[in-house]
């Protein structure tokens, strides 16, 4: 009879205990219904007990026993769904939950429905945005705790527009900007909607939108420099190796469309073409958009000026086609170590550039973000569509184009309007 669950341990790091331990899950996913539960253990451990005992191939004696009591744990959850599948002639999560006393009221919860999102992102890879919803519900726990709510037990219903102001004003007590309460507010927004597709919560009481309360919005700051800043910036001179390998990174960037760093870092040797009549150029997917758009995304291609490979050359890999370019990440490592890895090397470029730019005379503030963006106005504002700039920088949506764009100059307002006569009156 063919099984349709999984069941796996799950280290539930959402919300941090007292004594400073996580607890451990048992999680069980039905693929008849597409549905997960996470069930409780009597175990509760440290981050670094939890690697000992789960994450190393040959633990000490006490975390290989520990090992031993954690996968007893699982396999009485597996063998329970075994019978219930025998029994029925079908796996049932709601039976599952009869025989471990768990009430079907758990899973209206706002806590469970982070998790399930927090987990398959996990899974997925989506590191960076399984941060920022935890992160987020670690704001809304915060907020509960004010309130006298248990965080872990809020439900849906519970989430209404007057508690998304009160929200609000607690955040804005603690000094978070519009731009950081928006950040927070959208995977509940998004959460909520899970739910109600889930007939957890009924859609008539979904507390954002008109008339209802709106997440705040800011207006983007701009993050690009202007061509004549840009071409201060080239002529420089750095003053240590390091300057000179985040100025090398900076403009590698800025010429390949405004590339991030986290794309850079995963390019391949197999994704660089030499050819006699296009050039040379790489062809890739924008990481942040691989697990989003898997329909309809686009792959990117880059031609790479003579700036662009001296810099291949000098800090490349040796070339072989399933090596990175570049030895910011190796294929030894697993997604997390990877994401790690790519943000310390961020880090180092925004770190280095500054101090280059401080030196010259430019924005202090200065990051790889500044190389995207001005990629984006320098070419806006010197002929380029915002179609083709959008192409390019791989958005889905113009307005995220519209946005990356820092406007025109006064010069070029300033000489615009004679343009114009000469061009009507020629």
């Amino acid at each position: 009879m063919k099984e349709h669950f999984k069941v796996s341990l799950y280290y539930d790091t959402r919300r941090q205990k007292k004594d400073g331990t996580y607890p451990v899950k048992i999680v069980v996913y039905c693929s008849h219904t597409k549905k997960r539960r996470y069930y409780p253990t009597k175990f509760n451990l440290s981050k670094a007990d939890w690697r000992r005992a789960m994450e190393t191939t040959k633990p000490r004696k006490q975390y290989k026993d520990l090992r031993d009591k954690l996968n007893a744990a699982e396999l009485y959850v597996k063998n329970t769904a075994k019978k219930i599948t025998e029994a029925n002639g079908n796996f049932s999560l709601d039976v599952l939950d009869q025989r471990f006393n768990v009430k079907v009221s758990d899973f209206k919860k706002v806590s469970f429905q982070y998790s399930q999102v927090i987990d398959r992102m996990k899974r997925n890879g989506q590191l960076s945005t399984a941060e920022i919803y935890s992160l987020s519900f670690k704001s809304i726990s915060d907020y509960c705790d004010t309130t006298g709510q248990h965080p872990d037990k809020i439900t849906f219903d519970k989430i209404t527009p007057d508690w998304l102001e009160g929200y609000e004003r607690h955040m804005r007590l603690k000094g978070r900007t519009a731009n950081t309460i928006g950040i927070y507010l959208r995977p509940l927004k998004t959460i909520y909607n899970k739910a109600i597709s889930e007939n957890e919560v009924s859609g008539k009481l979904f507390p954002f939108g008109k008339k209802k309360y709106k997440i705040p919005a800011s207006v983007g700051r701009k993050r690009a420099l202007t061509l004549e800043q840009v071409q201060t910036l080239l002529k420089s001179e750095p003053q240590t190796p390091e300057q000179q390998k985040a100025k090398d990174f900076w403009f590698l960037s800025l010429y390949c469309s405004g590339a991030n760093i986290a794309d850079i870092a995963r390019w391949k040797w197999k994704n660089k073409f030499d050819t006699s009549d296009s050039g040379t150029y790489i062809e890739y997917y924008r990481t942040k958009t691989k697990s989003t758009t898997k329909d309809k995304q686009a792959l990117l291609r880059v031609y790479l000026t003579d700036y662009c490979l001296q810099v291949i050359e000098k800090c490349g890999t040796p070339p072989a086609p399933e090596n990175y370019i570049f030895d910011i990440i190796d294929h030894s490592m697993n997604p997390e170590a990877k994401r790690n890895s790519i943000k310390a090397f961020t880090r180092f470029i925004n770190q280095h550039i500054k101090k280059l730019a401080k030196a010259n005379g430019l924005p202090e503030g200065i990051s790889t973000y500044y190389a995207r963006h001005s990629f984006a106005t320098i070419g806006i504002q010197n002929g380029q569509s915002l179609e083709f700039m959008q192409r390019e920088l791989g958005h889905k949506s113009m307005a995220t184009t519209q946005n990356y764009f820092s406007g025109f100059d006064n010069e070029t307002k300033k000489q615009f309007p004679n343009q114009l006569q000469n061009l009507i009156e020629s």
